[in-house]
């Protein structure tokens, strides 16, 4: 038995250490008895980001509609397969139908803030002045990894 012997527990110990030591700097190509899992080589993959289209609905003149606009990003991985923490920024690009910016006149103000408690606040101000109609803004993501 090993526990009587302090002789015979170190020499169990030495081997343990000797079989170890045969595997290292082997591939796992070469290795016998030896089971691979997952994928073999790079892992570095990209961020993604979405978000779902914000409806305001129906705003009614000399009155603010507020929104937010969630974004989900999906980490990719680096070269070294740890994981990337990807951000996000939202920036509005283009104005449809009765939006535009400030100072817009009778147009419907939409503006869009920055990222607060994972998504972005988004508003439409209607101005007593505007015009019946439809009003949109097209926004772009940026993802920075």
């Amino acid at each position: 038995m090993l526990a009587k012997s302090s002789k015979s527990r170190f020499a169990a110990i030495a081997i343990m250490a000797l079989g170890v030591s045969t595997f290292m700097g082997t591939s796992a190509a070469l290795a016998t008895g030896v089971t691979v899992s997952g994928t073999v080589g790079a892992c570095e993959t990209p961020s993604t980001v979405t978000a779902a289209a914000v409806d305001f609905g129906t705003v009614p003149r000399d009155s603010i509609g507020s929104k937010n606009l969630t974004p989900a990003i999906t980490n990719g991985k680096k070269a070294d397969c740890s994981n990337k923490d990807s951000s996000v920024t939202a920036a509005i690009g283009t104005f449809t139908g009765e939006a535009g910016e400030f100072p817009a006149g009778s147009k419907v103000i939409v503006a869009i803030g920055a990222l607060t408690g994972g998504a972005f606040p988004m508003t439409a101000n209607v101005p007593s002045g505007a015009v019946n109609g439809s009003f949109g803004a097209t926004v772009t993501l940026t993802l920075t990894d």
